[in-house]
């Protein structure tokens, strides 16, 4: 079952790797913009290559996340060093687009060698009508993940569309830093989803409580990376680019709201959403944030250049974390609601207690 199962997958992605490629070639063809810089964008599809081989969706449902979590940080701390050493010139930036991705292929064939080897398995040749019914189990998960990806990965090229390739350096390195600040929230998330799935099964009082305990515990964490992003973005942006950067400190800080907002979409999206069968709502609640995202940036980038970007981000963040939000307050699986319902069961059977004393305490009495 669980060679049919882990087959499918791979099989499933590998197709769908194979539609993304045919999309790039076309686009390289047709796209002046994107021909000009083929070779590069190749030589990053190779990271897509290695993301299909990872496999961190079967560590992740049997619940066994340090393997796969010691080759992400092998990997990692390699290609890191190996940046410091190879990447010396603006001219290298193809070195560092390599190193980026063939990291990606090496973590990912190390997973999958680990995972064959790990849990005994073996391929097994799926069929069409298995593929098919992967697919239409994820679609809407794919299609979350990649609306995600155009409204987060897409905006400096949006920019460079509307202003100049000065200011797309001068925003990508602010959204380099806020990123980055934002990156610990996905192996969590991705370490808790599991557990959350079976409690929103077992309890859904349960589940909520520990959503609680989880959204306040990276809400006070995003708080605090955000409140750091803002104090210090001089300083992080002179140290991590230099002097000539000086204008990505205001961009920075525009960015800055992002590590506590993601930290808080997060709980509610990944640990509450999902878990409780509500993913259509996940889908709706990104595509709201990437139209105001799209919307936003061709109205201010133009005049206020990365800053408007910047605000742009920021807002479309903001409009996917009310939106999920106001759902889950409304159907009553908002984790803040976790300890108003617990307290109030609570009160109830003390009042229940209360009256049995009474009751008690006068015999005869009915």
């Amino acid at each position: 079952m669980v060679n049919r199962i882990v087959s499918t997958v791979w099989a499933a992605k590998g197709l769908l790797a194979l539609s993304g490629l045919s999309i790039v070639v076309i686009l390289i063809r047709l796209v002046p913009r994107f021909h000009a810089v083929s070779s590069l964008i190749l030589i990053l599809f190779v990271g897509v290559v290695g993301s299909v081989f990872f496999p961190a969706w079967l560590f992740q449902g049997l619940e066994k996340m340090v393997p796969i979590s010691v080759i992400n940080l092998s990997v990692r701390t390699l290609s890191a060093a190996a940046m410091f050493v190879l990447v010396r010139r603006s001219e290298d930036y193809v070195v560092y687009a390599a190193l980026m991705s063939f990291g990606a292929l090496l973590a990912g064939v190390a997973g999958m060698w680990v995972a064959i080897r790990k849990f005994r398995l073996r391929f097994v040749l799926p069929s069409w009508g298995d593929i098919q019914e992967c697919l239409k189990e994820g679609w809407v998960s794919f299609l979350t993940t990649g609306a995600v990806s155009f409204y987060t990965s897409a905006n400096a090229l949006i920019l460079g569309f509307l202003t100049n390739d000065l200011m797309v350096g001068f925003y990508s390195a602010a959204e380099r830093v806020a990123r980055m600040a934002t990156s610990a929230w996905g192996p969590l998330s991705q370490a808790a989803y599991p557990r959350f799935s079976k409690l929103a099964v077992d309890s859904k009082h349960d589940a909520l409580h520990w959503g609680r305990r989880m959204l306040l515990v990276m809400g006070a964490a995003g708080l605090l990376i955000s409140a750091t992003l803002f104090l210090g973005a001089p300083l992080i942006i002179k140290v991590a680019f230099g002097p000539r950067y000086e204008s990505s400190v205001t961009t920075l800080r525009l960015l800055s709201p992002l590590p506590f907002m993601i930290a808080i979409s997060n709980v509610l999206g990944i640990q509450v959403l999902f878990p409780f069968r509500r993913e259509r709502v996940a889908l709706a609640s990104v595509a709201v944030g990437g139209a105001v995202n799209l919307a936003l940036s061709f109205l201010l980038a133009p005049a206020w250049k990365a800053n408007g970007m910047a605000f742009s981000v920021t807002t479309a963040e903001f409009a996917v974390t009310a939106v999920m939000f106001g759902y889950l307050w409304k159907a009553h699986l908002n984790p803040l609601q976790a300890r108003e319902d617990s307290s109030a069961e609570v009160g109830a059977q003390e009042s229940v207690l209360a009256v049995e004393a009474v009751v008690a305490s006068t015999p005869g009495e009915v």
